[in-house]
């Protein structure tokens, strides 16, 4: 489960990605249109229980993985939604 998320992340994010992006983020932009597809992934649901409506992964790995897109993204409402 966790390589195909990561390729998935991946995918997205080269698709993403560019001079464009990064000047928005730099001025303090919030990504919605990334922020939306990573939803879209369930990426804010990895960690929360099947039960309650989520993926339930609890893989240490996972939580790194999800901090490392968070650096790389700008995408600091996800690091939140960690903690």
């Amino acid at each position: 489960m966790r390589a195909i998320i990561l390729e998935q992340v991946d995918r997205l994010l080269a698709a993403q990605s560019g001079a464009p992006a990064l000047r928005r983020l730099e001025a303090g932009e919030w990504p919605e249109e990334l922020w939306e597809a990573l939803e879209g992934l369930g990426l804010p649901l990895l960690l929360v229980p099947e039960e309650l409506g989520g993926i339930g992964l609890d893989n240490p790995e996972t939580i790194l993985d999800l901090r490392t897109i968070t650096e790389t993204t700008g995408l600091f409402k996800l690091d939140r939604t960690l903690n």
